[in-house]
């Protein structure tokens, strides 16, 4: 009998050996990669789809553009040039989940499912058509007010409870046409169905999409109150040193008065001066809130082409 040499202070190298064992064994209770059994509903399948099946709840069907019944989307249609990727993995997990909550049986083969946007685990779907209403925008439950429509659109879309994407050194999202590809004739690249692409737009929707407003350009925002903020102070320095003027002739003519009258005068001036600095403060710090100033042209503080929630 052989025997494995492996350090008692590595833990690593003692699971991988139980690990191993464990599978030599046979025993199939799904610990270390074996196989367990669970109710995986079985998946309604499209004539015209290849189904690659795991035995856990995943999925890769080859087919034409189909978000949810056989009924729907291009396919449920008869339309051709509208071929689907559909990758999934949890096939009705949310429902799933919910009756077991409830001490109820998950859903198993038993089940006849179609694919769900909204209660499957995870999804990476893609179509060179997506011919539902609203396109990909509908596919996902999405209420799109704004253009560009996704409808009749080529698309790809993931979803799951979290989504990552990650680059090491960088991460860029393009709304746009390529700026260098040769040979693609007038007007440069052109959408999926041949038609000419306008200016991009990127949402970042952490809401309703009603609430969208555009982002703020950090350079033009900077330039622009730096701008307010010369303007402003040179005006408000005009409009002391006038007062300043002021006051020192409205004095040597008040003195003559008394000083009890003279008194009395002056408080009052500088009470005046005062509610004037106010209403300047007020006034600069609502054109440093841009709430009073409707901006335009080339300078524009705010992106037509990038919305935020």
């Amino acid at each position: 009998m052989s025997h494995e040499k492996f350090s008692a202070y590595n833990p690593t190298e003692l699971i991988s050996a139980l690990a191993r064992k464990h599978v030599e064994l046979g025993v199939n209770d799904g610990l270390f990669c074996t196989d367990v059994v669970e109710d995986v509903p079985k998946r309604e399948r499209g004539g015209c789809e290849k189904v690659i099946k795991g035995k856990n709840n995943a999925f890769i069907i080859l087919g034409r553009d189909r978000p949810a019944s056989i009924a729907s989307g291009g396919s449920g249609n008869g339309q051709t040039a509208c071929g689907m990727i559909d990758m999934v993995v949890g096939l009705n997990a949310s429902v799933s989940a919910k009756k077991v909550k409830k001490k109820e049986k998950p859903k198993g083969p038993e089940s006849l499912t179609s694919c769900n946007f909204a209660t499957d685990a995870a999804r990476i779907y893609m179509s060179q058509r997506c011919l539902g209403k609203g396109g990909i925008d509908g596919y996902l439950g999405m209420t799109r007010n704004t253009s560009p429509s996704a409808e009749n659109k080529a698309a790809i879309a993931i979803k799951s409870d979290h989504v990552r994407i990650v680059g090491r050194e960088c991460v860029r999202i393009y709304a746009a046409k390529t700026q260098n590809f040769q040979g693609l004739g007038m007007g440069g690249e052109k959408t999926a169905l041949g038609s000419r692409i306008t200016k991009g737009r990127i949402d970042l929707c952490a809401g309703r999409e009603s609430d969208l407003q555009p982002a703020v350009l950090g350079e033009n925002l900077k330039e622009f109150l730096l701008q307010q903020m010369k303007t402003t102070d040179a005006d408000v320095l005009r409009i002391i040193m006038n007062i300043l003027e002021q006051l020192i002739e409205i004095t040597g003519v008040v003195v003559n008065f008394g000083p009890p009258l003279a008194k009395n005068f002056l408080t009052n001036i500088i009470n005046t001066f005062d509610v004037m600095i106010t209403n300047l403060n007020s006034r600069i710090n609502a054109i440093n809130g841009l709430d009073d100033l409707t901006i335009s042209g080339g300078r524009s503080i705010v992106s037509n082409t990038v919305f935020i929630t």
